[in-house]
């Protein structure tokens, strides 16, 4: 018997990471609102259009409906709970619109929140930029020790059943945590925590490939 330790590879390639072009989305940008504008609660609607950029916080509540007709840009916080709905507008068909968030509290959704997929299934990818690094959030690439720095900063949140079952959620430099939390696409990020009995179903494709896994369990270590 022996134990090699550490190994240079498990021999499983890496994948590549969801595609997404930032400079293309900020260039495209057509509107923009306050956060204040584009929020609501208290069974409120609201839409979104596409090329929409919203400048400060975003905060969705209490059976609040928003529907989403393209590509956004949330220079602040994303905050969507109690209820509330994001819904993908039909019209997109299976073009995935994208929420692409700056601030260093990232995108949070709780206490039942639902990303609801269009008529074909297609869902969000929310998409979070942040970083210690002093390029955040418009970081073409973070490296060494601002990449170290930034892997336990909570960027995207799913607390007490909010689901997003086709939706990607994706933080490109920092920390997916999910807690209490079923029906989510995909998870993306430079680390991933599960906690308090997390049941999760991952079956959405990322973009770059058909593959996926299905987590049955896990253990958490002390």
């Amino acid at each position: 018997m022996s134990d090699p330790g550490l190994t240079a590879s498990s021999g499983v390639g890496a994948q590549l990471l969801p595609p997404h072009d930032r400079d293309a989305q900020k260039n495209a940008v057509a509107t923009t609102i306050t956060g204040a504008a584009a929020g609501c609660g208290n069974n409120q609607t609201r839409t979104w259009a596409a090329n929409t950029k919203i400048t400060g916080d975003v905060t969705v509540s209490n059976n609040c409906v928003v529907t989403v007709l393209g590509d956004v840009w949330i220079t602040g916080e994303l905050e969507i709970k109690n209820t509330a709905q994001m819904k993908v507008d039909n019209s997109l068909g299976t073009t995935r619109p994208t929420i692409m968030v700056d601030d260093s509290d990232g995108a949070e959704f709780s206490n039942s929140t639902k990303l609801v997929s269009n008529s074909s299934g297609t869902g969000f990818q929310i998409i979070s930029y942040y970083s210690r690094a002093s390029c955040s959030p418009n970081c073409a690439n973070v490296t060494g020790i601002d990449l170290y720095n930034s892997r336990n900063d909570i960027t995207i949140k799913l607390d007490n059943s909010a689901e997003g079952p086709n939706t990607v959620f994706y933080a490109k430099w920092t920390r997916v945590q999910i807690a209490n939390s079923g029906q989510i696409g995909a998870l993306v990020g430079q680390t991933v925590e599960l906690k308090n009995s997390s049941t999760i179903t991952f079956g959405t494709s990322i973009g770059t490939g058909s593959t996926y896994w299905i987590i049955d369990g896990y253990r958490r270590s002390f």
